[in-house]
C-alpha cells in the first residue's frame, strides 16, 4: 500500500487498513492490532483485539488552520519512515459539550506499510482539546 499523497490531502486509503502499533495507543495497554476504516467525514479506528474498542480520527489539514508537527528522528524510525511527508498523520476526536476536540500534542503516525505510532510532541505546544471547526486552508 502506498500513502503518498499532495500535503494538502490525505492519501486516499482502501476502506480498510490494518495497523500494528509500535506501542500500546495512550490509555488504552495491551492493544496494539487495530483496523483504520474510512468513514464519512473522518477516519474511524477499530480494534482487533479488544472489538468495543473505537476511536475516531480525523485528518487535521481538514479541522485544524497551520498545524504542522515535526517528528523526531527516533520517531520517524519507529515506523520506518524517513521524512515526516512519509507518513499519515491523524489526531484522535474526542466528544465535548462545546463541540469535538482533537488531540494535536499526541497524533496517530501511520507508514505505507501499516506500522503507526501514537507520537507524543514533547517540543512543540499543543492543545489535548483543540476544538475542531473546518480548516481555512483545508
Amino acid at each position: 500500500m502506498t500513502m503518498t499523497a499532495p500535503a494538502s490531502t490525505a492519501p486516499a486509503l482502501p476502506e480498510r487498513v490494518a495497523l500494528r502499533f509500535t506501542s500500546p495507543l495512550l490509555g488504552l495497554p495491551g492493544a496494539t492490532a487495530y483496523d483504520l476504516v474510512v468513514v464519512p467525514d473522518g477516519v474511524g479506528l477499530f480494534s482487533l483485539e479488544s472489538g468495543g474498542t473505537r476511536l475516531f480520527l480525523v485528518d487535521p489539514v481538514h479541522y485544524v488552520d497551520d498545524y504542522r508537527p515535526r517528528l523526531t528522528a527516533e520517531q520517524r524510525a519507529a515506523i520506518g519512515i524517513d521524512t515526516d511527508a512519509d507518513a499519515l498523520l491523524l489526531v484522535v476526536v474526542a466528544p465535548d459539550v462545546d463541540g469535538p476536540t482533537a488531540n494535536l500534542l499526541a497524533p496517530i503516525v501511520i507508514a505505507g506499510d501499516g506500522r503507526a505510532s501514537q507520537v507524543l510532541l514533547d517540543d512543540q505546544e499543543m492543545p489535548v482539546r483543540a476544538p475542531l471547526r473546518p480548516s481555512v486552508s483545508g
